[in-house]
Formats: C-alpha cells, structure tokens, sequence
C-alpha cells in the first residue's frame, strides 16, 4: 500500500510539471506607464525616402515608432525632427492618440540591420502628449526600456 501511495504521488508531482517556455523573437515590447506592454504583432517598413517604420499592435492599441534613417545609431524625438513615436488606444468607438513633438521627448536607437535575415533590431523610450480633446486616457503616456528585436522588414 505504501508503495502505491508513493507511487500515485510522484505520478502526479512530474505530471503537474509542464514546460510552457515563450520565446520573444521578434518582439516588440517595453514598459508602459509602469506595466509591461507586448504587442502580439509587429512590422518594419522601409520607406522610400530611407527611413524606417516599426509597428507592433495589440488588440486595441497600436505604437508607430518613425526614424528618418536606417542606420544604426540614436534617433532623438522631439519637436522640429521626422523621427517620431506614436500611441493610440481604440476601442468601444473611442480613439485616443498620443505623439511626440512639442514638449514630448524621447530616443529611438537602431542597434542592427540585419540584412540577411532581413531584420532590424533595437530600443527606445519616449513621453508622448495626449492629441485633441478626447476626454478617455491620461495626458501623457510614458514608454521605457522599449525593445524591438528581430522585427522583419517589408518596403513600402
């Protein structure tokens, strides 16, 4: 009987175990207003004028981070710069946007540009000021230790 009973209890300890491992490549994920935030998709775009757009979306939101160029380096966000960073939130009919420029400031950094596979890796961090007059959402939405890596590349 004591047998049994051992047996029956580690048949069920190594059953509980489970390997539930997720891997985030390519990803695109950072720190938003203090919570982790990943978006389940993502994509660079290659602009014709040289530049390079990242993507990544959730269900409801979307985050566009614009760098005037695809070279490798840090790209300052502000007023006055094509480089950008945008946020919206949408859902039940209300829209609310967030953009960098006038008192908004912030950095994208290309880390590389894997032409290989294709890919572009980096970081960034931005505050973004609330657009128009939607009264949903905070005035200001903070990212930090932004990632985005191994995102793949199409052109526009």
């Amino acid at each position: 009987m004591k047998r049994l009973l051992s047996l029956l209890v580690l048949v069920l300890a190594f059953s509980s175990c489970e390997e539930d491992v997720k891997f985030n490549n390519p990803s695109v994920q950072g720190i938003k207003d203090n919570e982790m935030w990943r978006a389940v998709d993502y994509k660079a775009t290659l602009q014709a004028n040289g530049g390079l757009i990242v993507t990544g979306y959730t269900n409801f939101e979307t985050l566009i981070l614009k760098t005037s160029n695809i070279t490798p380096g840090t790209y300052e966000l502000g007023a006055g710069t094509a480089n950008s960073a945008t946020y919206s939130f949408t859902a039940d009919g209300t829209e609310v946007n967030y953009s960098t420029g006038v008192n908004a400031t912030g950095q994208i950094t290309i880390e590389n540009y894997d032409t290989a596979s294709g890919t572009f890796t980096g970081q960034f961090k931005f505050k973004a000021k609330k657009l128009g007059n939607a009264v949903a959402g905070d005035s200001i939405v903070t990212y930090q230790k932004g990632v985005f890596y191994h995102i793949p590349v199409t052109a526009q």
